[in-house]
């Protein structure tokens, strides 16, 4: 953040460039390493300034703990600003939004998802931060976030991180099981590999299972998990405009992979419908699906696990999922 004291008063800060410096700074501290975007040097706040912040919270505490404490670290490098800090559960968070938006009480700064960005801005919720960003540390970003922040040539949020989507695996379970995973692209398993290692680690006993192959444990088996799956077998959701589903969600590419992904639950019984918390942590299953952030808090919160990671099984084409949450600035 390049908010430090020059020694100088400064001008009075505007609001639009103070919650751009409270955007900049969730960022930053969200993903421990994201360089502040927003400069705010020689400028001061108006007395008794209070700003919302509101986030949807994580399957993951260290985010958690970080977004909470983002108010206080806000405020010590900005005198006479309150910041509020409020999370609501993923469930609620949405309708939460669109609720105080309609009643014209939205928070200053919120969280927006990356596919929603282009909905925000059509419905005016959201405003530019092209005017408000330092071109040289946008040159900082990779072209994949570049893209999400961007709709029609404008920057409309600030990524706090993208979520690729691995495969992560108990070293212990395939050691014992004489499985090598994969550690480049050109060993990658397809799904026909995949299901006959799955089938390898998998324990029942009785005539039920004991210890699954895979679970997803931080998230429920959904959307957001099983997109990298669609997109491996070369299905869509949509048509390229955003228009359409027909052709797209029911062709033979996304059907197939809905079936297959949907018969590692039912049919073959390799994940559990109703995954209980930590199932991989605590050894239950011997694969999850995760991204960095996962890895990170399950590594931390159990110490006596050696974790592995590496691609998620192929079909046509290699795959994984990109975007994720953003900092916006309410309009």
């Amino acid at each position: 953040m390049h908010a430090q004291n020059t020694g100088r008063a400064g001008k009075p800060i505007g609001r639009r460039a103070l919650l751009a410096g409270a955007a900049g700074s969730a960022a930053a501290l969200a993903s421990g390493a994201l360089r502040a975007v927003i400069r705010t040097e020689g400028v001061r706040a108006a007395p008794s300034t209070t700003l919302q912040f509101w986030y949807t919270r994580y399957a993951v505490p260290l985010l958690n703990d970080t977004l909470d404490g983002f108010g206080k670290a806000f405020e010590q490098s900005h005198p006479g600003v309150k910041v509020q800090v409020q999370a609501f559960p993923y469930g609620e968070y949405f309708q939460k939004i669109n609720t105080a938006y309609a009643g014209n009480q939205t928070p200053d700064v919120f969280f927006v998802d990356f596919p929603l960005i282009a909905n925000y801005v059509y419905r005016k919720m959201i405003v530019a931060l092209d005017p408000l960003v330092a071109k040289t540390d946008l040159d900082d970003y990779y072209p994949a976030p570049r893209g999400d922040m961007t709709y029609q040539d404008k920057i409309w949020a600030l990524p706090l991180h993208q979520s690729g989507e691995e495969l992560l695996y108990n070293v212990d379970a395939l050691d014992e099981a004489k499985i090598r995973p994969p550690h480049s692209l050109d060993q990658q398993w397809t799904r026909e590999q995949f299901l006959g290692v799955a089938e390898k680690v998998v324990r029942r006993a009785a005539g039920r299972v004991t210890r699954w192959a895979y679970a997803t444990t931080y998230y429920p088996p959904g959307l957001y998990v099983i997109q990298p799956w669609l997109a491996m077998s070369g299905g869509e959701i949509l048509s390229p405009d955003g228009t359409r589903a027909t052709g797209y969600l029911n062709s033979p590419a996304t059907v197939q992979a809905f079936t297959f992904w949907g018969d590692l639950y039912t049919k073959r019984q390799l994940a559990p419908i109703q995954p209980t918390p930590d199932t991989f942590g605590t050894g239950q299953a011997v694969f999850t699906q995760g991204n960095p952030f996962v890895l990170r808090d399950i590594v931390q919160r159990f110490h006596n696990l050696r974790v592995g990671v590496t691609y998620l099984p192929r079909d046509r084409r290699c795959a994984t999922n990109m975007g994720a949450y953003h900092i916006g600035i309410s309009a």
